[in-house]
């Protein structure tokens, strides 16, 4: 099973791209703007990934919930205007059942914290537990699915674990601009037998410009828009 890492989002890969908009008080000057993608959102049956690598019947933490691995994918291009800068980027999630109150939640987030970048690429694995680790800290012969992981890190601080929404946020570092592709998983816990849910998108960005820092994101965005059905 082929699960990825994006380094450039193709058109048909992006779920939505524009302009995000200015928001809340801050100062809102004609040069105030930037530009993002989302990409379409990617997710495999963790049963499926894990027994598939493994060969045998994987078994479930919890035996009446069902586990799907979801990837979350979206690229920052430069402001147009030379100086400015993303000073943070919240990305964010929200997982609300397709019929009726299924209590879906984030088992586990990836990246959950980094609080100096990460240099260089490295690959990522799946455990049969659900945990996400490096996989040179795997045990020796540990089954899993493997994730090669193909850029640095940015400093980033991951919320929401076990709950219905969870956010991560980026911040900016002097030496590694935030810029580019980001690319966040999480394995989405369901009751047994459910009918997927809907998973929404939202980015905010803090911009520090020339005249100070604004604030944007996509909350203007019509919900259909920045968000999937996951079944």
């Amino acid at each position: 099973m082929n699960i990825d890492v994006p380094t450039h989002l193709e058109p048909e890969e992006i779920l939505w791209e524009g302009e995000l908009e200015q928001l809340g008080e801050t100062f809102r000057g004609g040069e105030g703007t930037a530009r993002i993608a989302l990409g379409k959102i990617r997710w495999w049956r963790a049963a499926d990934a894990l027994t598939g690598q493994t060969g045998e019947v994987w078994n479930k933490p919890v035996g009446n919930r069902d586990y799907t691995l979801v990837r979350l994918s979206c690229t920052l291009y430069p402001p147009p205007q030379k100086n400015d800068r993303y000073q943070e980027v919240r990305l964010h999630a929200a997982m609300t059942p397709l019929r009726g109150r299924g209590d879906i939640t984030a088992y586990t987030l990836f990246p959950e914290r980094i609080t100096s970048v990460r240099e260089g690429t490295f690959s990522l694995k799946l455990t049969p537990q659900l945990k996400f680790v490096n996989a040179i800290d795997a045990k020796l012969g540990e089954a899993g699915v493997d994730i090669p992981y193909p850029y640095a890190l940015p400093v980033v601080q991951a919320f929401g674990q076990g709950q219905r929404q969870v956010e991560w946020r980026f911040t900016h570092q002097a030496d590694h601009p935030l810029i580019g592709d980001l690319t966040t998983f999480l394995v989405a816990d369901a009751p047994a037998g459910s009918n997927g849910f809907w998973l929404q998108l939202r980015l905010g960005a803090e911009v520090q410009t020339r005249l100070g820092p604004i604030m944007l994101g996509t909350s203007q965005i019509p919900a259909q828009k920045v968000g999937q059905a996951i079944r």
